[in-house]
C-alpha cells in the first residue's frame, strides 16, 4: 500500500504525472555534507543596494520604453526622456 503522502498527492493531481525518484543515502550524505561547505564569502554577494538599483533600473527601463510606444503622447512628443525636468523638483 503506498504512503499516504503519495495519496495525497495523487488525489491533489489526479491527471498528472508524478515521477518519484529514489536517492541512495550515501549521495544524500554527500549533498548534505556539500551544502555546509564554505561558498562564496558574503562580501562577493549582491547586497540590498544592488538589488534596490537593479529594481529602480529595470522599472526605468520599462517605463521609458513604455512612454516612448504610447500612443498619441503629447508631452512625449516635446520630452522624449522619463527623466524629471529640473523645474518639476518641488522643495
Amino acid at each position: 500500500m503506498p504512503h499516504p503522502t503519495i495519496h495525497i498527492l495523487l488525489a491533489t493531481f489526479p491527471n498528472t504525472n508524478i515521477t518519484f525518484i529514489w536517492i541512495p543515502e550515501n549521495i544524500d550524505k554527500a549533498a548534505k555534507a556539500a551544502a555546509l561547505l564554505p561558498g562564496l564569502r558574503p562580501q562577493f554577494l549582491p547586497t540590498k543596494a544592488d538589488h534596490a538599483l537593479r529594481i529602480r533600473k529595470q522599472v526605468y527601463l520599462h517605463w521609458t520604453v513604455s512612454w516612448q510606444n504610447q500612443k498619441n503622447n503629447k508631452l512625449a512628443s516635446i520630452k522624449l526622456s522619463t527623466i524629471q525636468w529640473e523645474s518639476s523638483h518641488q522643495p
